[in-house]
């Protein structure tokens, strides 16, 4: 009797039930098993034990539930052997309040032992549904229980489908009835499954055979006539024999009335003419599977199938338990059980699924869908896959016959019938690769969650505990569990197990159930007995013997909670030791790879210092025997040119020699080898170091932004008009077209309003005192991630944000103002834009703090009335992170966006922009084109040294920048620093024009300063034959002696004090909100965003808690737009195809500086 039927009987009677329950739950738990049998026989008034009294009542006592929860297994043991055939033990009966079965409670409660001895018994019955129609597997408390039981099913299948095979092979009728008079066989066989060896079914093979009374049997228990064999004959089609076929039309009657259903539409008569055999005009609308495809088969819903299954995750992890689910034509897995309402990983649908089977495995299988996504799986029994196998196979062409049933319904007007569960479904059988009987195992599909599902990622839920359960189940099947045992053993690619699993797992789990039952029978005593006394029925011998009950069981119960906490207790203690001994494991692992990095740093050291060496010795041999300083260079392999000597002021001509080189052309001594790639590198490195000192002693003599004389003078000698100017009108006049109309657009925007302050200077802080903590302490664990999501302490903030990291290209566009006066050569103002491209990079310097991340719709503006510009930025998207940027001048335009991908890779952290960015610029008058267009990408940075704590800052990669307008182009080559740091900060290239003949070289240092020279034309294509030497746009022959003008400075970084967070002067302007600016800019502008102006003021403990606060609320806004279903879409830029480049970017809608004259901005956006 339950607490739920109390109602309904007598108040005694439930005060006495309940009584009895506290007496077992306290025996089951300190009494010996016979000690317990004694109780049962004492108390046989309540409990049925004789055989004779029948069947259990919803008022009866279900004394072996309560067992299997709180009784020792051997005590169960004694029970079901002492009381064999009692109705309270009956293994199969159910229980009134939920429909549990004794094995539907021990797999909830997690009792493998008492699940796999149950599941030993012959009588046992592990279909059976509770009343929210689960199964005991689909309940079952731990993944690997649930695999267990699948695995002891597969093993009953594969044995019960071998009988059933050898009775039909000796025509055993007795035997037949007798095996599927067992509801767990009935239930577990399909009779109409096809032999993969032959196609055929069972009925097939006796019609084939004329075998009247086998053909009785199988219609009489569930034989399909519609059931076609591989070739898509139907049983009635493969006899003449008229009462074999006259027995199939009566099944056929039989079967059509069950199946059809009042509504059901009629095959059209185009069906029935096409030939389908054994279908009649008015026939319901029901196909069946046609091997052949040539018709759709529509009976029932989707083929559907759940269960365990190991997926192939990495070579890491090897193989994990996931809970797979076919349903409506899709393979869904998921990470545990409970997950199946949210939290799908991976899904394939049939329509585009293929399998893929090796024949030398029996356990896995894959599942590959043409868009290449592709399921690795394994199953724990050579049944369980051939049941998968033989579901997907179904649920694949089921799939494909519904597409070709859509080109039948617009072809015929057929309408096929709705699918619901309630329709009859012909049994889906499942091909084995090991035993053709397994084509009679029925597929049994489970439907939902576990109660309390665990994850199976947790150590202890491999295939070696799940084998170590199937042990426990002491069926006839030990063979076949050692065999698979001892297979599961060999594959040592399952698990991965690096730690000892956690003790008192099974302990813990036990005492919290056994506490919760004796609690619960304590209240359901306490119950009964105030209900008793209300009633006035309760007598003096029932409340003494329910209060010793009571106090017995609160006993008991107290014993369980001690040894609940001890068991805790030890558990915690466990992990706390675990967790020790890994900090000390991760500490050895820091400390020995910063120990071998200081070493390598030291070996590079003394590697750079011999190479240096070598290298003045070398240079020194030369000076000695008097050959040239410059390595020589080969036109071809007869033609050579004759190297320029450092006290050469022209180039020499080239030599072209008919005949091969003799020593009277090239002196023998001197001749250098053209494979040596260290002598090239160290001929490169000192080919730099003449130009680095040569410009070094023109610029001890001469003024910045100058340079000599030429035969042409250049107009870039002179001093470009003054940008105030230029706002004042007093220029105005000797603008092109396209400049006024900018400027005019500018003007009328008053985009210069609230600027009238100034620039800011400092900071509110002298130094940044933040919180000192070690980057590589922080970074050691996030090796491999995208740094964009990255979650660092705010303390790695620096007090600007990606949008103002952006808005820092326009700190040096003088350069852009230079480069648009020059009217007579597009190559020398292809010179100014690449040291403008490469301008930018001098503020990375010592900047290693992590920018804020802006939040999606984050918008940030800043002009510039003394350079004449504007800039206006926005961040379009949030993941991946994309900050679009225009800036505005008379002279220019520059817009891109910031789109990169960042990588920590443990010794370094790359961010490589992807983003394409453009100039557009309009030269003075004069010039033969009145705009030209420009691209380029920028370069990887790269921090290092973060392992050794002294992190730098690096830029290389090559720059392509790309004139679109005239053809010319210009590769600038960062330099790595290199082991040595010999190339730290320099850069080289050569500009050349739309016939790839050289004509400017640039070179310097992108933290420092940057040189031209202007390379003689005749020179230039003597030396390289029109083209970069190299193919690399570099020409590394054009040298200080190599012709041309001398080196000149065309960019100088600015002078940089020491400021908090290592900000430059110009960084340290951005984030300024002076009064008169607060009522023009938008309030998403990054001036207005809290955490990092409380990081500008120092208040680090508010920026963290900010920080937090305002991601929060951007997390909240994306999850109020996905349920409502709109699609963000930004308010200022909007994602087109540039007409030039053909690539996707963002254009600026021309909105923003329009709203912010019109005042119209207060409303646009709430983000902070």
């Amino acid at each position: 009797m339950t607490s739920e039927t109390e109602s309904q009987v007598d108040p005694k009677e439930s005060l006495e039930a309940n009584i009895l329950r506290l007496k077992l739950i306290q025996a089951f738990k300190s009494s010996t098993k016979e000690q317990v049998i004694e109780l049962i026989k004492a108390n046989a008034d309540q409990i049925k034990i004789d055989p004779s009294q029948g069947f259990l009542s919803a008022n009866d006592f279900h004394a072996l539930h309560i067992a299997v929860q709180a009784a020792p297994l051997e005590t169960i043991k004694a029970i079901l052997t002492t009381f064999k055939g009692a109705p309270a033990f009956d293994i199969n009966s159910i229980e009134p309040s939920k429909g549990d079965t004794p094995l539907h409670v021990a797999a909830r409660h997690g009792r493998s032992d008492v699940v796999m001895y149950l599941l030993s018994l012959d009588g046992i019955n592990d279909t059976v549904t509770n009343f929210a129609g689960k199964q005991p597997v689909e309940v079952a408390r731990t993944p690997e229980l649930a695999a267990a039981m699948q695995v002891v099913r597969a093993q009953y299948v594969g044995k019960v489908a071998m009988e059933m095979k050898h009775y039909f092979a000796t025509n055993d009728i007795p035997a037949l009835e007798e095996l599927l008079s067992n509801p767990r066989a009935a239930t577990l066989l399909d009779i109409n499954g096809q032999d993969p060896d032959t196609g055929s079914t069972v009925l097939h093979d006796f019609v084939k055979a004329r075998n009247i009374p086998m053909v009785e049997f199988i219609l009489s228990h569930g034989g399909d006539p519609f059931r076609r064999n591989s070739k898509g004959i139907l049983p009635i089609d493969a006899t003449k024999d008229e009462t074999i076929k006259r027995l199939l039309r009566q099944a056929t009657k039989s079967q059509t009335v069950m199946i059809q259903t009042p509504g059901s539409p009629q095959l059209p008569a185009s069906v029935v003419s096409n030939g389908n055999p054994g279908i009649k005009p008015g026939d319901p609308a029901t196909y069946y599977p046609s091997m052949d495809g040539e018709y759709p088969h529509l009976a029932g819903p989707a083929p559907s199938m759940k269960g365990f299954l190991k997926k192939w995750t990495n070579f890491t992890s090897g193989y994990k338990l996931r809970w797979f689910v076919l349903e409506n034509g899709v393979l869904s897995y998921y990470k545990r059980q409970d997950d199946t309402e949210s939290a799908c990983r991976g899904a394939i649908n049939m329509k585009q699924a293929r399998l893929h089977l090796d024949s030398t495995e029996k356990l896995q299988f894959e599942v590959i869908s043409k868009d290449s996504t592709k399921f690795h799986l394994k199953a724990d029994h050579p049944v369980e896959t051939s049941r998968w196998v033989w579901a997907l196979t179904n649920a694949i062409q089921y799939a494909k016959d519904q597409d070709k049933l859509k080109h039948m319904q617009q072809s015929t007007g057929y309408s096929p019938p709705s699918t619901n569960q309630g329709q009859l479904t012909a049994g889906n059988a499942s091909i084995s690769k090991s035993s053709s009987s397994s084509h009679l195992a029925r597929q049994i599909t489970t439907r939902s969650a576990s109660s309390n599902p665990r994850s199976v990622d947790e150590p202890g839920t491999g295939s070696s505990n799940v084998a170590k359960l199937v042990s426990l189940n002491h069926h006839d099947l030990n063979n076949t569990v050692d065999n698979y045992q001892s297979e599961d053993e060999d594959e040592e690619d399952d698990e991965v197990l690096y730690a000892k699993e956690a003790p008192y797992r099974d302990e813990i789990l036990s005492a919290s159930d056994s506490i919760t039952i004796g609690l619960n029978s304590v209240a359901s005593t306490i119950k009964s007995l105030r209900h008793s006394s209300e009633a006035g029925t309760l007598e003096r011998a029932d409340l003494d013997k329910g209060l010793v009950a009571l106090d017995q069981a609160m006993g008991m119960i107290n014993t369980l909670i001690s040894q609940y906490n001890k068991h805790i207790s030890e558990r915690e203690n466990f992990y706390k030791r675990k967790i020790e001994r890994d900090q000390e494991l991760q500490n050895l692992w820091t400390t020995t790879i910063r120990d071998m990095e200081l070493e390598k740093d030291r070996i590079e050291g003394h590697l750079h210092k011999a190479r240096q060496q070598r290298k003045q010795a070398n240079k020194a041999l030369r000076e000695v025997t008097g050959s040239p300083s410059r390595r020589m260079s080969y036109t071809s392999a007869t033609a050579v040119t004759t190297p320029t000597t450092e006290d050469s002021k022209q180039p020499t001509p080239s030599v072209q020699v008919s005949q091969p080189v003799t020593p009277s052309v090239v002196n023998p001594a001197v001749t250098v080898t053209a494979n040596s790639s260290d002598e090239e590198d160290d001929d490169d490195e000192e080919s730099d170091e003449e130009f680095f000192d040569a410009v070094d002693s023109d610029d001890e003599n001469e003024p910045e932004d100058t340079k000599p004389a030429t035969s042409e003078p250049s107009q870039a000698n002179e001093k470009p008009p003054i940008i105030e100017n230029v706002l004042l009108h007093e220029n105005r006049d000797e603008l092109t077209a396209p400049q006024r109309e900018v400027l005019d657009r500018i003007l009328d925007n008053r985009s210069f309003a609230g600027y009238e302050d100034g620039l800011r200077k400092k900071l509110l802080l002298d130094d940044d005192d933040r919180p000192k903590i070690s980057l590589w302490g922080v970074l050691k664990n996030l090796i491999g991630k995208d740094m964009t999501k990255m979650t660092l302490p705010v303390s790695f903030n620096e007090c600007t944000n990606l949008l103002q990291r952006s808005a820092e290209d326009m700190e040096y566009t003088d350069l852009l103002e230079k480069a648009a006066a020059i009217i007579d050569d597009p190559g020398e103002r292809l010179v100014y834009i690449a040291a403008y491209a490469a301008s930018s990079y001098s503020s990375t310097i010592d900047r290693i703090a992590k920018p804020f991340n802006p939040l999606l719709g984050e918008t940030f503006e800043y002009s510039r009335p003394d350079m004449g510009y504007r800039m206006f930025s926005e961040q379009v998207s949030h993941h991946p992170p994309i900050g679009a940027l225009i800036a505005e001048s008379p002279r220019w335009d520059f817009y891109g966006d910031s789109n990169v991908k960042s990588r920590f890779y443990g010794r370094s952290f790359d961010i490589n922009p992807t983003g394409l960015w453009y100039l557009k610029l309009r030269p003075n008058k004069g010039a033969e084109v009145e705009e030209e267009l420009y691209t380029f990408r920028k370069v990887t940075s790269s921090v290092v040294g973060i392992i050794t704590g002294s992190p730098i800052v690096d830029n290389y990669g090559d720059m392509e920048i790309v004139n679109h307008t005239l053809g010319y182009k210009c590769i600038l080559k960062f330099k790595a620093r290199g082991w040595s740091g010999t190339h730290a900060y320099e850069l080289k290239g050569t500009v050349v024009n739309s016939a790839g003949i050289p004509l400017w070289m640039v070179r310097g240092k992108w933290s420092d300063k940057i040189y031209a020279k202007k390379l003689n034309h005749q020179t230039a294509v003597t030396i390289t034959n029109g083209v970069p030497e190299s193919g690399d746009g570099s020409t590394d022959d054009a040298g200080p002696g190599s012709g041309g003008s001398a080196p000149f400075v065309i960019w100088k970084v600015h002078d940089r004090p020491k400021a908090p967070f290592n900000l430059t002067p110009f960084a340290i302007t951005l984030n300024a909100l002076p009064e008169h600016l607060k009522g023009w800019v938008a309030p998403t502008d990054t001036r207005y965003r809290p955490d990092q102006r409380a990081m500008e003021e120092g208040r680090y403990d508010e920026a963290a808690e900010e920080k937090r606060r305002v991601e929060e609320k951007q997390r909240a806004a994306r999850r109020e737009r996905e349920q409502k279903g709109i699609e963000y879409h930004p308010r200022y830029f909007e994602k087109r195809v540039h007409d030039v480049s053909g690539q996707d970017y963002w254009a600026y809608k021309g909105n923003y500086w329009v709203l912010r004259v019109k005042k119209e901005l207060k409303d646009k956006g709430d983000i902070f």
